[in-house]
């Protein structure tokens, strides 16, 4: 019988989040268009580029070889495309780019929900209180922005594992301290989605963590469980991990400009709209537990997250935090407002189950009165036409960023991961340089990850400069014999020197990796293995 009802709940659970995920995509799913989001073209490119290497044969592409121009960008090592693969799969089984991530923004969605039932599950078992708290999490105002006005992929991505993240922090510190591994996985997935969305979720665990200090140092069973959830973690991203470590020094990527004047204003908390920007988790989730305050003093979590989700909004109001350069890299202080909108759920939810019932409904209709009229103001945002663009016009969207840009914007965004962004990739003639400079322009054939020509006829070394963007990972063969290139230091292109002795020989360049690279990978594949064998061998113990 108890098992009958508990299924019963995970059917209406299940139920409800499918009706909410497609109101919530009510907009993308109604329209051949797309509502035009500042990074949504990037992200389009980045779907479409792994759909090429699949198509390929490249089925983990380390670099996409088609992209600026051709030069290569390399984007996959340092913002990771793993959770891009089953909109390309959909791409590539004949969906164009645009219908690919609609349904993937819908599964996002769904996804979304499931984790937020199951973290409330720790607070609650009334499935309305449940299902309220995933209607507040899933329509706050910054998650509706983050989907339209700003088609921001990784953020989307993230919102998915910050309520297994808090799970694992309440569990650990504040409950059984065993379910380490649901930490493990949020932040195994959040590193995965989005790299500043990581670093603010382990801002929030080292908050939770220096609320519970004297806990730690006396707990034991919390000490090994943090210890197994790190270990696991860094074991199951080491594939992206360390080869991003690897290479990150090569580029110049760190933004030093003090994001001080996106700081937000009251009238940003409290869900006024700034154009079709919305800076606040919700006014209503802020507010009820802000009142009820004194009921949360007997429960340390429900109050250590609702306090950290007020610092962290309060943070994003701060000028004088946002003027040091080295918060650059954060790029905007609304994200905190990403950790502020499942903060303040717990909180808001174990409120709203004491409040009469009268008094439900009309928070209730409070919040489709908000929703209404955020969703209001994205339907005035530009249209990206999915019949115009069925496969994304790179020459109609070339100039995302505007005209000056010397690289193809609308793949590379603002370029974070190009070496050089001086060169004029756009406008300069793709062509094989020598020194000494040879009297004939070179020829050459390329393939998907290959450029193939003949060395010159010459008495004399001769430095070679592949119209490719150096990364670490590419190889020259020649007559049996493997050269690893260099950056030339003018424009960070491939570069290698050839003596007398390869004259007139054919040479192949061509990306094969690092040895990180592949024992990162090792390493994850043996990790995965260990961590899924423990997760069924925990599951059989249940069951038993």
């Amino acid at each position: 019988m108890h098992k009958n009802l508990h299924d019963l709940k995970v059917f209406k659970i299940v139920l409800f989040s499918i009706v909410i995920s497609f109101l919530f995509c009510i907009m993308f799913i109604s329209s051949s268009s797309i509502p035009k989001g500042d990074d949504l073209v990037f992200h389009l490119n980045r779907i479409n580029s792994l759909s090429y290497s699949l198509q390929n044969g490249d089925f983990y592409p380390y670099i996409f070889h088609n992209q600026n121009f051709g030069y290569g960008y390399a984007s996959p090592i340092f913002y990771s495309i793993l959770f891009l693969y089953p909109a390309s799969f959909l791409n590539c089984l004949g969906f164009s780019v645009i219908e690919s991530y609609k349904i993937m923004i819908l599964l996002c969605t769904f996804l979304t929900c499931l984790t937020t039932a199951y973290f409330l599950t720790a607070f609650t078992k009334n499935t309305f209180s449940i299902s309220v708290g995933i209607i507040f999490y899933i329509f706050s105002g910054y998650r509706i922005t983050d989907c339209y006005t700003r088609g921001a992929l990784g953020e989307i991505f993230a919102f998915i594992f910050l309520p297994l993240i808090l799970y694992g922090i309440f569990d650990i510190f504040y409950d059984t301290h065993k379910k380490w591994q649901v930490l493990t996985i949020g932040y195994t997935g959040l590193l995965l989605s989005h790299n500043i969305s990581f670093f603010l979720g382990c801002c929030l665990f080292l908050s939770f963590f220096s609320l519970n200090v004297k806990k730690t140092v006396t707990n034991q069973q919390i000490r090994f469980s943090i210890y197994k959830a790190i270990s696991f973690s860094i074991g199951l991203t080491a594939f992206f991990l360390f080869p991003m470590l690897e290479q990150i020094n090569t580029l110049t990527i760190a933004n030093n400009i003090p994001p001080s004047s996106e700081v937000l204003k009251l009238q940003d908390i409290l869900g006024l709209l700034n154009g079709t920007y919305i800076y606040t988790p919700g006014i209503i989730t802020i507010l009820i537990p802000f009142m009820q305050f004194r009921k949360l003093k007997k429960y340390p979590f429900l109050k250590h997250c609702y306090i950290i989700g007020i610092f962290s909004i309060l943070l994003t109001m701060f000028t004088a935090l946002w003027n040091i350069p080295a918060l650059g890299f954060i790029q905007f202080p609304w994200r905190l407002i990403l950790l502020s909108c499942i903060l303040m759920i717990p909180s808001f939810v174990f409120i709203f189950e004491q409040l009469k019932y009268s008094r439900k409904m009309i928070l209730l209709i409070m919040e489709l009165i908000f929703i209404i009229y955020y969703f209001n103001a994205q339907s005035s945002l530009p249209l990206l036409s999915n019949i115009s663009d069925p496969q994304l016009n790179i020459d109609k969207l070339v100039t995302t960023f505007g005209d000056d840009v010397n690289f193809c914007s609308s793949e590379l965004a603002h370029g974070e991961y190009l070496p050089n962004k001086e060169y004029d990739y756009r406008f300069s003639k793709r062509k094989i340089n020598t020194n000494p400079s040879a009297m004939v322009e070179i020829p050459f054939t390329e393939k998907y990850n290959e450029i193939i020509f003949n060395s010159l006829s010459t008495a004399k070394p001769t430095t070679y400069i592949i119209p490719l963007t150096y990364y670490k990972g590419y190889i020259i063969e020649i007559n049996n014999t493997t050269l690893y290139p260099y950056p030339d230091c003018e424009n960070a292109f491939v570069t290698f020197v050839l003596d007398d002795n390869y004259a007139d020989e054919e040479i192949k360049i061509s990306y094969k990796g690092t040895r990180i690279q592949k024992l990162s990978s090792l390493l994850s594949i043996m990790t995965s293995i260990i961590f899924g064998a423990f997760l069924l061998n925990k599951k059989y113990k249940q069951r038993s």
